[in-house]
């Protein structure tokens, strides 16, 4: 049985937004209130599945003097009040958000003096932002449209052109929004083998009579790295990333991060590119500038791809260092394990196999992606190891083929299929080492691995 929402929203907020929760809690009910009382013991014990997972538990030990369905109404009670206060949360992230609000509302109550005021700060905020980024050009596209649809006496007093401007903001906004919709449809499509031909079709047309700028030509440059693997279109991108011309911890700022890394470390694995320092300046640059903190914590997923990027490239030691000083800015419920993995992943690119088991082989891993990836270090730490136990290998590896055709429901194909194919080259390599052709084996997880297991085994 699922926990309760209120319960899986606790879990996963940071020190800061647990004490921002409870002061809007506060505001909501009185600290001797029966909900407040059920928050804070939720606070308390919140890692103890044994304590919160059950309403019956909670009643009883918490709320004894009220029925379990009173209890269940108190939870459901509080995480209304957890939704607005997520959405008071998001207006705050966005730099424009509340202030467009506030002047839509002040134009429709006609408190004009009040809105022309707010009009011009919000404008004085558009003006100081010098770097890229579609929230500013969706503010600036927002603001015209509130000032001349308001019925304000100042409207009049606008010059005629200022609808042009509206026209040609809003052709910005779209064609923006249009190219990062086709670079989204490109890897979804590569990933599920989807074409969306028709699509594509349609975006290409649009984009081409709409209003073209210095964003729109990031966002195109953007959906060429991803549809051809252009090595120039990576360059210039990531020359604005290092160059700060891409505003930080924007939507923009992550999206082109997790694609340059991504394609970074594809086009390097097939020889597309040959800068051995662009991976590691980019995966460390992503850390430093806080690309993958849009909501405070960087997604492990996010976290361990970082880790592919840079300790191929870094000493065994530094990249060590980087994992103990980021795994606080990690969104993870089992630090421990997560920095284990981590540097599992470290030792790995780095040759020492024998120490992989150490860190990886545990239970306690909180994702399918992190056991997916644990199970396939300790396999090839026992396929290392084969020569002295024999045994243990092909039980681990029959193992890991079983793992992952038990869970492919929650493998993307292309995840499965280079796994897949990994095992099959172990398994074959560790029978009688005959003469495989890697080109024919697409996709392949851990190419580079098995290009140093054919060189260093051959014969």
């Amino acid at each position: 049985m699922s926990n309760p929402k209120f319960i899986d929203v606790v879990k996963a907020l940071s020190h800061d937004e647990v004490t921002s929760l409870r002061k809007y809690l506060v505001g909501k009910f009185d600290k001797s209130h029966d909900a407040f009382v059920l928050f804070s013991y939720i606070l308390k014990h919140k890692e103890k599945e044994n304590k919160v997972s059950k309403v019956e538990a909670m009643q009883k030990e918490v709320l004894p003097h009220l029925s379990v369905k009173s209890t269940s109404n108190l939870l459901s009670d509080l995480y209304l009040h957890t939704e607005e206060w997520m959405v008071h949360m998001q207006i705050k992230e966005e730099i424009f958000t509340k202030d467009l609000y506030v002047l839509k509302w002040l134009n429709k109550k006609g408190i004009y003096n009040l809105s022309d005021q707010v009009s011009s700060k919000i404008e004085s905020k558009i003006k100081s932002e010098k770097l890229l980024d579609i929230e500013v050009v969706e503010a600036k596209n927002k603001l015209l449209y509130y000032k001349l649809i308001a019925n304000n006496p100042s409207t009049i007093q606008l010059d005629p052109s200022t609808f042009d401007d509206l026209i040609a903001g809003y052709e910005e906004l779209v064609s923006a929004q249009l190219l990062i919709y086709k670079s989204e449809m490109t890897n979804f499509g590569n990933v599920k083998n989807y074409s969306y031909e028709n699509s594509f079709s349609k975006i290409n047309q649009l984009t081409v009579q709409l209003k073209s700028s210095s964003l729109t030509q990031v966002l195109q440059t953007l959906s060429n790295l991803i549809e051809l693997n252009d090595l120039k279109s990576l360059e210039y991108l990531t020359s604005k990333l290092f160059n700060q011309k891409i505003k930080p911890k924007s939507e923009l700022h992550f999206i082109i991060c997790s694609y340059c890394l991504s394609k970074a470390l594809n086009m390097w694995s097939k020889g597309l590119s040959k800068n051995k320092n662009l991976i590691p300046k980019l995966a460390k640059y992503i850390l430093e500038s806080g690309a993958y903190e849009m909501y405070g914590k960087i997604p492990l997923a996010s976290f361990h791809n970082l880790i592919n990027g840079i300790a191929p490239f870094t000493k065994l030691e530094e990249v060590n260092h980087l994992i103990e000083q980021y795994i606080d800015k990690v969104s993870t419920t089992n630090s421990d394990a997560t920095v284990s993995l981590a540097k599992a992943q470290n030792l790995f690119y780095h040759n020492k196999y024998d120490m992989l088991s150490r860190y990886c082989y545990r239970t306690d891993f909180e994702t399918f992606n992190q056991k997916n990836m644990a199970q396939c270090l300790h396999t090839i730490c026992t396929f290392m190891n084969r020569k002295m136990e024999a045994d243990m290998y092909k039980k681990t590896l029959s193992l890991s083929i079983n793992f992952i055709k038990r869970n492919k429901h929650s493998m993307s194909k292309h995840a499965y299929d280079s796994l897949t194919n990994l095992y099959k080259f172990m398994g074959e390599w560790a029978i009688n080492k005959k003469d495989i052709d890697l080109d024919n084996i697409k996709p392949l997880r851990y190419r580079s691995w098995c290009e140093y297991i054919i060189k260093t085994e051959g014969i």
